[in-house]
């Protein structure tokens, strides 16, 4: 493990152990599922020249598929510790380094912005418990969830770097990133809920969300009244 984690306990530790060993086999999946999604997504195209893309994209992605199964765990596990220490100059270099024009640049960061959403509403009905769960291992008195490492943007984050390194077109990348976006979540969803019960049984319990205490009226008067200087003798206080 990276030296980041080192002051962190045992089920910490675990989970991330646990993180990284399950998203050889998460990554796996999503192939799967983007592969399977193809039939579906060219009944709904007519253009022959989107259709021909998904060829490519789908014959690249057989080509490729082991090593971006090979790949994501070890990327997965440096974007966890980048989290965790807030380093973000590394994930800057990997977008300087594809040396894309201008419009290129902008239409993959609306795919990745897409499946960073796309992602997060799918974990939804589970990260919460995570989150709670992480935290509390972490050491942290209440939620806190920017500070949970395995919040779905730092796998989108893999994701891209995976995905950037593999030998395509620009074309071909954006479609993957498309397409593993809008699968990511669903399947992250099962990994979350794996990664809930092994924080549970080791003996974690969930620490709560901080609410902040609405100021009460009797507050607001109160200072409502301080900031108001008081009537002198002899004077008068008109209201328009």
């Amino acid at each position: 493990m990276s030296g980041s984690t080192s002051h962190y306990g045992t089920p910490f530790k675990a989970c991330i152990n646990e993180a990284v060993n399950l998203s050889r086999h998460l990554m796996d999946r999503l192939v799967h599922r983007v592969a399977g999604s193809m039939p579906d997504r060219d009944a709904m195209v007519f253009d022959q020249k989107v259709r021909k893309l998904h060829t490519e994209s789908m014959q690249a992605l057989q080509k490729h598929r082991l090593a971006i199964c090979d790949a994501f765990p070890k990327t997965l596990l440096i974007e966890f510790s980048r989290a965790m220490s807030n380093d973000t100059h590394g994930s800057v270099q990997k977008f300087d380094a594809l040396d894309l024009v201008d419009e290129d640049k902008v239409l993959e960061d609306v795919e990745i912005a897409r499946a960073r959403q796309a992602s997060r509403a799918a974990v939804e009905p589970v990260i919460g418990e995570l989150n709670a769960l992480i935290c509390s291992a972490m050491g942290l008195s209440s939620v806190q969830e920017n500070h949970n490492p395995l919040r779905p943007e730092i796998y989108v984050k893999a994701l891209h770097a995976v995905l950037s390194a593999m030998d395509v077109s620009f074309a071909v990348r954006s479609r993957w990133i498309q397409f593993f976006g809008e699968a990511l979540g669903e399947e992250l969803s099962k990994d979350y809920a794996a990664l809930s019960k092994l924080l549970m049984a080791a003996g974690v319990s969930k620490v709560e969300f901080k609410v902040l205490r609405a100021p009460e009226a009797a507050d607001v008067l109160a200072a409502k009244n301080k900031s108001v200087p008081p009537v002198a003798a002899g004077e008068h206080e008109y209201i328009d």
